[in-house]
């Protein structure tokens, strides 16, 4: 009965990452240190601080995410434009994710239960599922995810563990789209608050999350459309991450 989450979070916080992220900063620079052809490459600028390796361009190196391939961005990029003054129209949220506890679907569906159905509506992709409120649906899994990005006013991005940097958030950025997501490596990766999207505490409940929906509505939507086509966008780019990891293995 002690194990709640609350227990399990502050358990791995104050153990289990610090043990872990010592062992994995032994295992990374004893490597880099005596292996002459190993190439550690990281996905976010958090994780070699986080592990104390510094990025030198020759043994290690910071390329920033999987890549977007342009086509799909520039097909899907244009539906998204600023918009403001109608704060009786709905605000389109969208969640994409597996079904599993670190994506934290059940934090989203919570805070929806505490907004307007009227003036909120949350489409979920990559899970199955049926809800009781009309705002909410879930839509499985599906193929054209930039399609229904691009049909959305913001992506809710809540992932409770660290990862490279989520693409889904890349590709949400990249037509145009506000995130909000967590202050947790990686996931933070390409969201400038209050510019393109709002970064919030990892540890937020359900009732401040739908008040910062609330009382951000209309700003979230005049974010629609930043840095699409911007070069503050280019590190992310498929070309260019290739190009990056081109170079990396030239040094081998």
């Amino acid at each position: 009965r002690l194990w709640t989450p609350a227990y399990r979070s502050m358990y791995q916080r104050m153990v289990f990452y610090p043990v872990l992220r010592f062992i994995l900063s032994s295992v990374y620079r004893t490597a880099l240190s005596r292996c002459r052809k190993i190439r550690v490459v990281f996905q976010n600028s958090d994780d070699p601080l986080d592990l104390r390796v510094e990025i030198d361009n020759r043994k290690s190196f910071l390329i920033h995410g999987s890549g977007i391939p342009e086509y799909q961005r520039d097909a899907m990029s244009g539906g998204q434009k600023a918009t403001s003054g109608n704060e009786k129209e709905k605000l389109k949220c969208i969640w994409v994710g597996r079904d599993i506890p670190e994506k934290n679907l059940k934090l989203i569906l919570k805070v929806f239960k505490s907004l307007p159905e009227d003036l909120f509506s949350l489409c979920i992709l990559g899970v199955e599922g049926k809800s009781a409120q009309s705002n909410v649906e879930f839509l499985g899994f599906k193929d054209d995810v930039f399609s229904h990005l691009s049909q959305s006013d913001v992506l809710l991005s809540c992932s409770l563990y660290r990862e490279g940097v989520p693409r889904t958030t890349l590709e949400a950025i990249s037509v145009g789209v506000p995130v909000i997501a967590f202050d947790l490596p990686g996931a933070k990766e390409g969201v400038v608050s209050n510019l393109n999207g709002f970064i919030v505490e990892h540890d937020i409940d359900a009732q401040k999350l739908a008040e910062l929906l609330i009382k951000r509505k209309e700003a979230i939507k005049s974010m629609r459309g930043i840095f699409v086509g911007s070069d503050k966008l280019k590190q992310f780019r498929l070309s260019y991450v290739l190009k990056e990891y081109c170079e990396v293995f030239s040094t081998l």
